[in-house]
């Protein structure tokens, strides 16, 4: 399956240690998590894949097409430092 990589993963200098390592946290299919953006703004979004150093997220209507197959919208990747947890509280 293709995947886009957001404009934000282009120009990003990939530190040896990122917010997921940091909080023993790795993102599960399926999660709804924020990520921020290239102007800096933060979206809740679905995570579809977790790659090497990028997290690969998509909308809850482009989440059930791929589940269905679909390959019209493929998932954008967002580097890892710039996926978030939702807190639970």
């Amino acid at each position: 399956m293709e995947h886009i990589l957001a404009q934000n993963a282009e120009n990003v200098t990939y530190e040896h240690r990122n917010i997921c390592a940091a909080m023993s946290w790795a993102p599960q299919k399926g999660e709804i998590v924020k990520a921020r953006t290239v102007d800096g703004s933060l979206v809740r979004r679905r995570v579809w894949d977790v790659g090497e150093r990028v997290v690969y997220l998509c909308s809850e209507r482009q989440f059930k097409q791929l589940e269905l197959g679909s390959q019209l919208a493929p998932a954008i990747g967002f580097p890892k430092a710039d996926v978030f947890k939702i807190s639970e509280t």
